[in-house]
C-alpha cells in the first residue's frame, strides 16, 4: 500500500511543481499557496480525517474555481462499470454504491455525498479522477472536462 501511495505521489509532484502538500494541521497556516494538495490522515490520537473533511475545511476559508479529487479509479462508476459523468441531488439516490471493507472513511458513497454538499455551498463542481493520470487536471482546467466524474 505505501508503494502504491508514493507512485501516486510522484505522479502528481512530477505535475505540479507548484503545488503545497498540507495536512488537516496545517491548514490555518497555508493561506497564499496558488495550489494545494491534500490527502487524508490518521491523528496521533487515531483519529480518521478523510480528504473530504478536509476538502469542507478549506472550501469554508477559500474561494475556489476548481476542486479536483485524485483517486486511483477513472470516477464513480455505475453497475456496469462506466463512469457517471455527472452526479448532483437529482441522480445522487440512483446510484448503486458498494462498500469496501478497506476503506475506513465509509466509501464512495460517503464521499459524494459530502462532496455534493460541498459543491452546493461554494457553488462550483468538484471532479473526482484518477490521479494516475495527472494530465486529466490540464484537460480541466483548460477544456473544463476530461475523464472522471463531476459532482455538482
Amino acid at each position: 500500500m505505501q508503494s502504491h501511495l508514493h507512485e501516486y505521489e510522484k505522479k502528481i509532484d512530477s505535475y505540479f511543481d507548484f503545488c503545497t502538500r498540507v495536512s488537516h494541521d496545517d491548514i490555518e497556516h497555508d493561506k497564499d499557496s496558488l495550489s494545494i494538495i491534500v490527502w487524508g490522515t490518521i491523528k496521533d490520537n487515531g483519529e480518521i480525517v478523510s480528504s473530504d473533511v478536509i476538502i469542507k475545511k478549506l472550501a469554508s476559508l477559500y474561494r475556489y474555481d476548481y476542486i479536483i479529487l485524485c483517486t486511483d479509479v477513472d470516477g464513480v462508476y455505475d453497475d456496469h462499470k462506466n463512469i457517471i459523468k455527472h452526479i448532483d441531488s437529482t441522480n445522487i439516490d440512483r446510484i448503486h454504491f458498494r462498500w469496501s471493507d478497506n476503506d475506513v472513511t465509509g466509501g464512495m458513497k460517503n464521499k459524494v455525498h459530502e462532496i455534493i454538499s460541498i459543491s452546493a455551498a461554494i457553488q462550483s463542481p468538484i471532479w473526482i479522477i484518477n490521479g494516475f493520470h495527472p494530465e486529466r487536471i490540464g484537460h480541466i482546467l483548460s477544456h473544463g472536462t476530461t475523464i472522471g466524474s463531476r459532482i455538482w
